[in-house]
C-alpha cells in the first residue's frame, strides 16, 4: 500500500544516505525501521496508562488538559 509522509528535510537526508550506505533502499529501510519500533518492547515493560497514573504531577505544570487533547485529537476522522 502506498502512503504519504512528511519528514523534516535533514532526516531524509539522513536517511537517504543511509540507504545507501547499506546497501537498501529507503522504503526498506523505512520498513525495517517501523518493525524494529513496533515490536520493541517498552523500556520498562509497564503498561504506559499505568505509568502515567504513577507519573508525579509535576509533569503537567502549565498544560492546560482541554487545549492539550484538542491538539492531540486535531485531525483524527
Amino acid at each position: 500500500m502506498k502512503t504519504t509522509i512528511d519528514l523534516p528535510e535533514t532526516l531524509l537526508r539522513r536517511a537517504k544516505r543511509k540507504a545507501l550506505e547499506s546497501n537498501t533502499t529507503l522504503k526498506a529501510l523505512v520498513i525495517s525501521g517501523l518493525k524494529r519500533e513496533l515490536h520493541a518492547p517498552n523500556a520498562t515493560g509497564a503498561d504506559p496508562i499505568e505509568q502515567l497514573k504513577s507519573a508525579d504531577p509535576s509533569i503537567w505544570r502549565g498544560i492546560k488538559a482541554d487545549p492539550y487533547v484538542r491538539r492531540l485529537r486535531k485531525g483524527w476522522r
